[in-house]
């Protein structure tokens, strides 16, 4: 979305929803109604966490971004892990809406999913 804009949301969304329903096959041996409405409610979140991260982006450091300065660089640092929180907070209530993960695990869960998006977003978007 930073790079290319809107129009990569649509094959974000397909990427991680396909990606997710192949995970949740290979746990379960099978694709029920919550595997399917798990992966649909992680693809979405993840649409809106690009959507949100790369309108913010585009904003706050000049595009096309050479990060080559100070400003942009403490930019994009101090504003990735917070849109980082949008898809961590919204798949994991959604999952836990759907029953797929339990309340004793959300914060574990939550805390590794935000720390894996942000590290995501750090090491490979600036290549």
């Amino acid at each position: 979305m930073f790079m290319a804009g809107a129009v990569t949301l649509p094959w974000t969304f397909l990427g991680s929803f396909l990606l997710n329903l192949w995970v949740g096959y290979s746990i379960a041996a099978r694709l029920g109604q919550t595997a399917i409405a798990v992966s649909f409610v992680i693809a979405l979140a993840s649409m809106l966490q690009a959507a949100i991260g790369g309108a913010t982006l585009r904003r706050a450091v000049d595009y096309p971004a050479t990060l080559d300065n100070e400003r942009d660089i403490l930019r994009f640092l101090l504003l990735s892990p917070v849109f980082c929180l949008t898809s961590a907070t919204l798949s994991l209530s959604g999952m836990w809406a759907l029953g797929a993960v339990q309340i004793p695990d959300l914060l574990a869960s939550w805390v590794t999913w935000w720390i894996g998006d942000t590290l995501g977003v750090l090491v490979v978007l600036p290549n």
